[in-house]
């Protein structure tokens, strides 16, 4: 079973091209805390505007109350450099003199992330408690965070909350599939994904719910959502033709097998 566990990994790893890296929990920089507090959550997004995704560094004005100008000079420096690492620290130490400016916060998290930086779970936290920080990053970070701790319910919250992006429309249905999937439920999680409607993204959505099916004790519908992602599929897929070859083959349909990673092998030559 660990085997096909794989998946969610590698859907959550989608988020990377969006600039969401998963990133494990640790203290909160500013105030050593470390609990997700998922009611102080959702009392901040309800309570905040809708988010928005994080300005550029063009759009950053100078905080008017910040006491540590030479910091957040470091830090709008390093950005432009490219440096996402200095450039968060530069923004957390200006933080701590000033920690309700909002927008030293939104740049701390936004390198954060972008440098892999472990504060970016904890300045995300901050963000959605603050009212109107809330954005599609910080839903991921946040979602990516509940899933590496197995908190599925929390994860699925907020993957919710990024539904509103464009990319995110993509991949949104495959990480709620895959955290009702882990709280017990593959049978909704199927149910979701192959109900979707018909799109260039439905020979993913059906292939990850055959993926759901196989773990999930759903053996015979596994089967038949296999071969129906391979007759959707644009070309071959390493994935798909790997699960499917391997359930073929549990089933004692041995020369099936072999044909599916022939033509996977043949269309790759």
């Amino acid at each position: 079973m660990g085997l096909y566990r794989f998946p969610l990994v590698m859907v959550i790893t989608l988020s990377v091209a969006m600039g969401v890296l998963p990133v494990a929990v640790f203290a909160d920089p500013l105030t050593g805390e470390s609990s997700l507090n998922l009611s102080s959550v959702q009392q901040g997004s309800q309570q905040g505007r809708k988010g928005t995704l994080l300005p550029s560094v063009k759009a950053i004005v100078p905080p008017a109350r910040s006491v540590d100008s030479g910091a957040f000079l470091c830090g709008i420096v390093a950005a432009r450099l490219g440096d996402d690492a200095e450039a968060a620290k530069a923004f957390l130490q200006a933080l701590r003199v000033d920690p309700n400016n909002n927008v030293l916060l939104k740049q701390a998290f936004l390198h954060s992330v972008m440098a892999n930086d472990s504060h970016a779970d904890a300045l995300a936290l901050r963000l959605a408690q603050s009212g109107g920080g809330q954005s599609v990053v910080s839903a991921f970070v946040l979602g990516n965070a509940s899933v590496i701790r197995t908190k599925w319910s929390d994860a699925l919250h907020y993957y919710q909350q990024a539904w509103r992006d464009p990319l995110a429309n993509m991949i949104v249905p495959l990480l709620q599939a895959w955290c009702e999937d882990g709280d017990g439920n593959a049978d909704q999680a199927v149910t979701g994904l192959i109900r979707r409607p018909t799109s260039a993204f439905t020979p993913f959505y059906v292939l990850h719910a055959g993926l759901i099916a196989h773990i999930g004790g759903l053996d015979d519908q596994a089967g038949d959502l296999f071969a129906r992602a391979q007759k959707i599929m644009p070309g071959y897929d390493l994935l798909l033709a790997r699960s499917y070859a391997a359930w073929l083959w549990s089933h004692g349909q041995k020369d099936e097998a072999r044909g599916v990673l022939r033509d996977l092998v043949a269309e790759n030559l």
